[in-house]
This record gives structure tokens, C-alpha cells and sequence, in this order.
């Protein structure tokens, strides 16, 4: 089971039991140097895995940029870009992006959303549960409530403050972009 910390990065996402566990974790405002991560999706912003100790830390929106981006640059090593947005409907957002895909969305130097988009090795980018970039809605649906609906930007869903799209609503469809949090989103 989950622990009460673990829960709040995810607080608003519904998992269903068989899918939820997590060990050990700790919430971050500083991130000290550390042995290398993996980075998990989470709707409140981040969590990191220490692969050797199974140990949880929790990157929440709202921490400063350069938190972020640092843990973040320490599972995926160097950004390969980043664009200052001044005509975002959310804001001029700062968006820094790695070469799997993986987006950080800053404003005014605070971490405040995520982007997944597909490239080679998004697929590797997950939540706890496993669901990001190539999972089937059968699978979504399994792991989490799920609400899908029709848009402009096509078939999306929402999990909690999680959304992203499908390649369609049935259950062979699949995730094909994946963000939370404050992103650049032109409807």
C-alpha cells in the first residue's frame, strides 16, 4: 500500500488497488546530488526512483525550475532545447525538452507542468502504474478512472489532473500524448 506522502503527488488519481504500491518516499523542495533516477509521471508533478533502494522522492509543481529541471537532467541527461513562449494561452511559459519527448513547463523559474510527447524512448516515460505513451485504453481504464471525451484536440482523456490523447476511445486505442500541470495547449 501506499503511503500518505506517496498519495499526495497522486492525490487526485483514482488508481485502483492492484495498481497502486510505492516504498519508502519524501517530498522535495531540494534536490541534492543523487545516484541516478528514474523519473515517474505523477499528476502533482514528479517522482524520481532510486533503482537501488526503491526509495520515492516527489518533485511537486510549484518547486523551483531549476529542482526540476536538474533531477529531470539527471534520468535523461541534457535538454536539448529550450523556448520561451510568450503567446501560450496558459502564460509565457519557459518549456525545456529532452530528446525522449519529455517536456518541463516553467513560469516566472518555478516547475509548474509536464508534456510527453511521442519520440524515440517516450515510450520509457510512465507513472507509477507503468500507463504512459503507447498504453491501450483497455489497460488505462484498468489501472485508473478514466474520463474520455471528444475535443478539439481530438479523443483526450482526463485521470485527476493527468490528460493527454488517444488514438481513439476504443479499447485498442492508444495514449498518444500524456501532460499535467500548466502546459502550452492551443484549443
Amino acid at each position: 500500500p501506499a503511503s500518505p506522502e506517496a498519495e499526495s503527488v497522486s492525490s487526485d488519481i483514482e488508481a485502483k488497488p492492484e495498481a497502486s504500491g510505492s516504498k519508502d518516499t519524501e517530498t522535495a523542495t531540494n534536490v541534492q546530488e543523487s545516484p541516478t533516477v528514474m523519473v515517474a509521471l505523477a499528476d502533482g508533478g514528479l517522482q524520481t526512483v532510486n533503482p537501488q533502494t526503491g526509495s520515492t522522492l516527489d518533485i511537486l509543481f510549484e518547486v523551483d525550475q531549476d529542482v526540476a529541471i536538474s533531477t529531470v537532467s539527471t534520468a535523461f541527461g541534457e535538454p536539448t532545447a529550450t523556448v520561451d513562449t510568450s503567446e501560450c494561452p496558459a502564460g509565457p511559459l519557459k518549456i525545456t525538452t529532452w530528446p525522449n519527448g519529455f517536456s518541463i513547463n516553467t513560469l516566472d523559474e518555478t516547475f509548474v507542468g509536464w508534456h510527453v510527447r511521442p519520440n524515440s524512448g517516450s515510450e520509457n516515460l510512465t507513472t507509477i502504474s507503468g500507463v504512459g505513451i503507447g498504453t491501450s485504453v483497455k489497460i488505462l481504464q484498468e489501472t485508473y478512472e478514466v474520463e474520455i471525451f471528444d475535443s478539439s484536440l481530438g479523443t483526450e482523456f482526463n485521470v485527476g489532473k493527468m490528460s493527454g490523447l488517444l488514438s481513439s476511445d476504443q479499447t485498442d486505442g492508444e495514449i498518444t500524448n500524456l501532460w499535467a500541470g500548466t502546459n502550452c495547449i492551443f484549443r
